[in-house]
């Protein structure tokens, strides 16, 4: 499971980097708003990750006290 949210990650930083490249010398305001989504999905997996890692611990001490 952390191999594919791990994986998501870093596609979606290539894909800002090449949408960086590929928008140099257009409208600074769209790019930037657009980098700012790319920025902004990246932060929602990695926030996720957390969660489900934040999750599976919780259970894991659970499951120890039984």
């Amino acid at each position: 499971m952390t191999a594919g949210r791990e994986q998501v990650k870093l596609v979606l930083e290539e894909v800002q980097q090449a949408f960086v490249m590929a928008t140099q010398g257009s409208i600074q305001e769209v790019t930037q708003f657009v980098v700012g989504i790319f920025a902004e999905a990246t932060q929602t997996v990695t926030g996720v990750q957390a969660q489900i890692f934040a999750a599976i611990r919780a259970t894991e001490d659970y499951a120890h006290r039984l």
